[in-house]
């Protein structure tokens, strides 16, 4: 298949009946902010892992930013690549059901993020790391109701694709297994199977759905998403993590196989994870019926966006990645099948909402922010002794960088600059000029200066022993800044000296057990 890429602004809108062209989007990440911190949520724990950080303003309108989207097309039929949640909560779902649901024609297919603890994990009753279902539920529920039953709860696979399922075709009661098609291929959804798993992830979602009014193009969407064992914070590969690899079943295969000789057509296959992030298995299989039906992958996840190529034997794939609708550059896409004589060109259209938040090419405040220094989310810090979050004192200071990092660090007076020192990797040379000068002259200030050693030696890629090395570095770090400090220790400081010393522990270790 040639691939025609048109770089454009939003197009006009076709009637609600009739349509030649489908909106893509996808990383939508409706967060839940006022939950508990956890260490796997900080810039510690972001060095290692490539997850997302973004400003303050960016959480609390990203809401707001998928609104007006869907709100600008609401005559063109939605496909959402997944990630619509980010800690993957019932009240993140709450207000994302509520928000696509302003447009008559939208499906999803399930992201990292969604069904999966902040996009990597299925914890358990038993701490993983410092891990565990309490901490997914204390990162769900509004500080408010702490101590109670009420208020956000974790929503893991199982759970996510059963209300995804309910709500897509208005089900009072959800099978645990079942296929629905409508019997007519005029509309936009053609086909759905869901399995509900005890394993939550083992549960998945596989769904077609038609390009095109007029002309028999179709699109199906995978759940990359679904695993043999349970995803667990490990270092090794023993144990998958969500967000690092994407797996797709093998039923998926079977189904779609059967679908496309059912309905003969056009087909463009998509899924969340790109394809170079799939599992082995998952990738040849994939590939396979890319090959075999001659069409394009489209994925998501990396929230940036772009053309890609893969060899897959003798043959030659190709896979468009959308981008993020909240982190820079904002932006998503349209695609439609155009027929060019004897070949079919899918064309696609870049399209950019032009959001304040977005970045621009000499960017203003706030968004400088988005550009320069990307905040980390659910930071906390402690303020007239009570924890603070980003939320809460960027009020204060929204657009001023060098101002927020100083009030930042001036504001830390227990010492744990570990969970409250602001920091990204795109962070100015001014931020850390401010960090060390301000930090430096701090007796606690050695934890400051392990992770601004972190992110500098992260600048070349290392390999497995490096990263290894490189946190017991930082950890040790820590707890020799702890232990300087055993005068003004508290009883806190302890719990969080001895929970270091843990996870120093779990990385020194080299059984394979362990892993």
């Amino acid at each position: 298949m040639s691939i025609l890429l048109t770089l454009c602004c939003l197009l006009t809108e076709p009637e609600a009946d009739h349509y030649e062209r489908v909106v893509i989007i996808a990383d939508s990440q409706i967060h839940q902010p006022r939950g508990s911190p956890r260490w796997t949520e900080t810039f510690f724990i972001d060095a290692f892992i490539e997850v997302t950080i973004r400003p303050s303003q960016q959480v609390l309108f990203g809401p707001t930013m998928l609104g007006a989207i869907v709100e600008q097309n609401i005559r063109t039929p939605i496909v959402h690549l997944g990630d619509g949640l980010d800690i993957s909560c019932t009240s993140e779902m709450e207000v994302f059901l509520e928000i696509m649901d302003q447009h008559p024609n939208w499906v999803m297919a399930p992201g990292n993020h969604d069904g999966y603890f902040i996009g990597n994990f299925f914890p358990t009753e038993n701490p993983d790391w410092h891990l565990s279902q309490e901490s997914w539920k204390l990162a769900c529920q509004d500080r408010a109701f702490w101590g109670t039953n009420e208020g956000g709860q974790p929503l893991n696979k199982a759970q996510f694709v059963e209300q995804y399922i309910a709500h897509l075709l208005k089900l009072e009661q959800v099978e645990s297994e079942n296929h629905w098609e409508t019997g007519d291929d005029s509309t936009f959804l053609g086909d759905v199977y869901w399995s509900i798993k005890p394993n939550p992830w083992e549960s998945f979602v596989i769904q077609r759905v038609r390009l095109n009014s007029d002309r028999d193009d179709f699109m199906i969407l995978f759940d990359t998403g679904v695993y043999q064992t349970r995803p667990a914070m490990r270092i090794r590969n023993r144990f998958p993590k969500a967000g690092v690899t994407g797996s797709i079943s093998g039923i998926q295969f079977d189904l779609a196989r059967t679908w496309i000789a059912e309905h003969p057509g056009n087909y463009v296959l998509a899924g969340h994870h790109p394809f170079s992030d799939l599992d082995e298995t998952s990738k040849a299989s994939l590939g396979k019926l890319l090959t075999q039906n001659s069409t394009v992958y489209i994925s998501a996840h990396t929230h940036k966006g772009g053309w890609y190529t893969h060899n897959v034997g003798d043959d030659m794939v190709y896979e468009l990645n959308i981008g993020s609708v909240l982190d820079s550059p904002i932006h998503f896409r349209d695609i439609s099948l155009s027929p060019m004589g004897e070949k079919l060109d899918l064309v696609s259209h870049f399209i950019d909402p032009e959001f304040e938040f977005n970045c621009g090419t000499s960017p203003a405040p706030p968004k400088q922010h988005s550009c320069t220094a990307r905040i980390w989310k659910t930071t906390h810090i402690q303020l007239n002794n009570q924890i603070k979050s980003l939320l809460d004192y960027w009020a204060h200071m929204p657009n001023d960088l060098t101002t927020t990092l100083t009030y930042a660090v001036e504001s830390t007076d227990d010492g744990d600059v570990f969970l409250s020192i602001v920091g990204s990797h795109k962070i100015s040379v001014e931020g850390h000029q401010l960090i060390n000068s301000r930090t430096n002259a701090r007796r606690k200030s050695r934890y400051a200066l392990a992770l601004t050693k972190l992110i500098e030696d992260r600048k070349s890629r290392m390999n497995q022993d490096e990263v290894q090395a490189l946190q017991e570095y930082c950890i040790c770090r820590m707890i020799q800044a702890a232990k300087a400090d055993r005068p003004k220790r508290t009883a806190a400081d302890n719990v969080k000296l001895e929970s270091l010393a843990a996870f120093k522990h779990s990385l020194s270790a080299k059984t394979k057990d362990t892993y």
